[in-house]
């Protein structure tokens, strides 16, 4: 049996602080992923964590969910 091995790379997705999904937009997904991984309904991935963590401590909490939920809204800009 010969099998074909798939060599084809598939590149990594980045995130940038606050997108969450990795649309290249932080939109109400976002919001949404960050909410339900804050409550314990979603696991995020690596990138995922990294791009959730706005405040940069290390963790999902409160303070990030405030952050992405104004910067959402417009009346924050995440740096």
């Amino acid at each position: 049996c010969n099998a074909v091995l798939d060599t084809e790379i598939i590149p990594a997705l980045t995130y940038t602080l606050g997108d969450v999904n990795g649309n290249g937009e932080i939109d109400s997904m976002d919001y949404v992923l960050l909410k339900r991984a804050y409550f314990g309904t979603f696991n995020f991935t690596d990138d995922q964590k990294i791009a959730g963590d706005i405040n940069g401590n290390g963790k999902i909490d409160a303070r990030d969910y405030l952050l992405l939920k104004r910067a959402y809204f417009g009346t924050y800009t995440i740096a």
